[in-house]
């Protein structure tokens, strides 16, 4: 029993030793030991990345890596211990690269492992092949781009640029991976592109692009700028409603034109742009034909009750009251400002005004300005109306086939008479056009001989035409003859031009023939595809307003024409060597003016619009001591006084060149001064408002026909153009010379 006891007891001392060897064996961790640390790849180049991969095996809790990059085995790189296996690492120098890694355990053990070694050769050096403007040449305000193009180097490549203008920086662009940049020159000159590309390295190289030719549109220097807008507090519709035609039906809503432009105010002195906005109801609509009176109806303003805008918010704005609104229009009769009472209402969104149309019959035009004040922001915006003379009207045109019935019909006070004869007319005797009256020549030639006086009158409700429509005919005023208009009243509330009209044909007037304007006439000579040539020894005496107007060809001054109160040339005009024009009131000329003859001028102000080529005398002078304001405006471009030119300014006077260069080749004697300014266009501004057309399937009438509208919001910003003004003298002068721009 004791031998069978001793036995059993060692037999559990045996298993108690075992199992405590097989615990110390399952506690026991696998040493810490490093695998391996291979690269991607065994032979490089300088900017290719090479990566690195470590493995371990053993140690105790998560182990961390840490590496080293030897180029030459000298150190170049090191990460710090993190959990991550890999390393990339990109060579920038050839050599022999080697990667080592460090492994510790939780425990901080530590092991270690050379990797093999990896043959880094140098890449492709780093050049610029080319640097290109996508143009030749360009005009200031147009767009350059450049593209480099570059290839080597080591890693990612970027790109510098610099612009040169005639040889000094003016722009520089900052280092970046596009490789193209766009410049925009505001002044003529030659631009050249220098481009630096850098690679991942820090090597660098550079090249010189070939200049590009930039060329200015404008003689003078122009800058520009984006200034911010006032643009209102939405886009505008306007309507005429409650309409009746000549026979008491109803009719569509006239739908009104808008238009806006820019306008200028200055707050604090600082000058700042908002948009004008104006509706428009200035078209007649054709509104039947009585067949037994001959009569033709038409709808003006007249024909309708009320008015209604309509204000949509911009895009992302609403409107959650309604605005304060005033609103008053200019009696010319009574010499004051009329109030004008709108109701504002909300309705689907948007602000709805209403209004009673103004019943003036003693007034044929109006514009009613209406100022809409919503959350601290004002606008202001124009309704014009045309009110004509009554709701509607019809005249009926007489057709005659010879001058006798003509004569006969006029007599008559019959309103349109059209001669459609071919035999020309020479008049010899008195004849006067009633302001209602209307002559149509067809198809002859018109003169006003010796001894005959054709008067064509107007008043306060009409102007009497002489229309030619024949193609080449001729309208002239020959020796002896004698064109005229009358007096209209000094009390008038209103006046009406009178006019000759040329639809294709010219306008005459011989050595000896004379146009008379008494003051407070009105009268106009108009061509449309013809010209206006008043020749040698023919006068012109107006003492009232006066216009010459071509639409297409020129205008010839060679005889004398004098005016006291004001002179409109418009279109290309000639002032001949045996031409004198001499103004003591207003005058203008606009277009094209050449002048070798005399352009005296004593009056108040003297207009040039457009280029100005003086090779006679142009005198502008007081003689009562008072000034006179002249001004010459050719924006952007040159007016030139030529070798054979004087422009004379006498004491006081003043000749205002804004925005545009004088090259002075002759002589500017006196004592008065010339100011040279600058000027701003504001033309680019997009308004939004497009055109709407008519729909042909329909007729044409109040709702449809050819009119403005806003098509999309008008724009927050614009761009504005300053011309500076400039004096070149070539010739002389005694003048004193003001020059704003230095």
């Amino acid at each position: 029993m004791k031998h069978a006891g001793k036995r059993a007891l060692a037999f559990i001392l045996c298993l108690i030793l075992c199992a405590g060897m097989l615990q110390f064996g399952a506690l026991a961790a696998e040493p810490l030991s490093v695998t391996g640390i291979k690269a991607n790849k065994t032979t490089a180049s300088t900017g290719e990345s090479i990566t690195w991969t470590a493995t371990a095996t053993g140690g105790t809790g998560t182990l961390q890596y840490y590496f080293i990059v030897y180029k030459d085995g000298t150190k170049v790189k090191t990460r710090a211990y993190s959990t991550a296996n890999t390393f990339s690492y990109t060579p920038t120098e050839a050599g022999t690269y080697k990667g080592k890694v460090y492994v510790k355990d939780a425990a901080d053990t530590k092991v270690s492992k050379l990797g093999t070694a990896i043959t880094v050769t140098a890449g492709a050096e780093l050049t610029i092949s080319s640097i290109k403007a996508d143009k030749t040449s360009a005009n200031v305000g147009e767009t350059i781009t450049w593209t480099a193009t570059a290839a080597g180097g080591t890693g990612t490549l970027q790109y510098y640029f610099i612009v040169y203008k005639d040889g000094t920086k003016v722009k520089t662009r900052a280092y970046s991976t596009k490789k193209t940049f766009a410049y925009t020159p505001e002044e003529a000159g030659v631009y050249k592109v220098r481009v630096y590309v850098k690679d991942a390295a820090d090597s660098k190289v550079n090249k010189l692009s070939k200049g590009v030719t930039v060329e200015s549109l404008y003689d003078t220097r122009v800058t520009t700028e984006i200034v911010p807008v006032d643009r209102g507090i939405g886009t505008y519709a306007f309507y005429l409603t409650g309409g009746k035609n000549h026979s008491g039906e109803d009719i569509p809503d006239y739908v009104g034109s808008v238009s806006g432009s820019v306008s200028r105010r200055y707050i604090n002195g600082v000058p700042e742009r908002y948009l004008s906005v104006s509706g428009n109801f200035g078209n007649s609509f054709n509104d039947g034909y009585d067949q037994e009176t001959g009569a033709w109806y038409y709808i003006y303003s007249t024909n309708y009750k009320k008015i209604r805008v309509e204000i949509t918010p911009f895009k992302g704005e609403s409107f959650s009251s309604v605005p304060d609104v005033t609103a008053s229009y200019w009696d010319s009769t009574k010499q004051e400002q009329v109030n004008v009472s709108f109701r504002a209402s909300l309705k689907n969104g948007k602000i709805i005004l209403t209004a009673a149309r103004p019943e003036r019959e003693d007034l044929t035009n109006l514009t009613i300005n209406v100022n809409i004040t919503l959350n601290g922001v004002t606008q202001t915006v124009s309704v014009y109306l045309w009110l004509g003379n009554s709701t509607s009207s019809g005249t009926t045109t007489i057709y005659c086939d010879t001058w006798e019935e003509t004569l006969a019909e006029l007599a008559k006070g019959t309103q349109s008479v059209y001669y459609r004869g071919a035999e020309d007319v020479t008049l010899t005797s008195e004849l006067t056009l009633n302001p209602d009256q209307r002559l149509s020549i067809g198809n002859a030639n018109f003169t006003i001989g010796n001894g005959g006086v054709l008067t064509i009158t107007g008043d306060d409700n009409h102007g009497a035409s002489l229309n030619m429509y024949g193609q080449g005919k001729t309208f002239t005023v020959a020796y002896g003859g004698t064109l005229a208009t009358n007096s209209q009243g000094e009390n008038q509330s209103r006046s009406y031009w009178t006019e000759v009209y040329a639809y294709s044909g010219s306008i005459v007037v011989k050595k000896g023939g004379r146009i008379n304007v008494p003051t407070r006439g009105y009268f106009e000579l108009y061509v449309n595809d013809g010209i206006i040539d008043l020749k040698a020894g023919s006068t012109v005496t107006s003492n009232g307003l006066f216009e010459l107007y071509s639409s297409s060809k020129s205008i010839t001054i060679g005889g004398k024409v004098t005016s006291t109160d004001a002179l409109y040339v418009q279109g290309a005009s000639v002032i001949a060597e045996t031409g004198s024009v001499i103004s003591s009131g207003y005058c203008s000329f606009s277009g094209l003016t050449q002048n070798y003859g005399k352009i005296t001028h004593t009056g108040r102000n003297l207009y040039f619009n457009g280029r100005l080529e003086n090779y006679g005398t142009i005198k502008i002078t007081r003689s009562d001591g008072s000034s006179s304001y002249a001004s010459a405006s050719n924006t952007g471009y040159t007016i030139v006084n030529a070798e054979s030119g004087t422009i004379e300014l006498g004491e006081g006077c003043t000749l205002n060149v804004n925005g545009t260069v004088l090259q002075n080749q002759g002589t500017i004697p006196g004592a008065g001064t010339l100011y040279i300014g600058n000027t701003e266009s504001d033309s680019e501004y997009q308004n939004g408002i497009g055109q709407i057309e008519q729909d042909t399937s329909r007729n044409y009438g109040p709702d449809n026909y050819w009119h403005g509208a806003f098509t999309a919001e008008p724009a927050a910003t614009m761009k504005v153009v300053t011309f500076f003004g400039k004096f070149v003298n070539e010739g002389s002068y005694t003048i004193t010379v003001v020059d704003s721009n230095n």
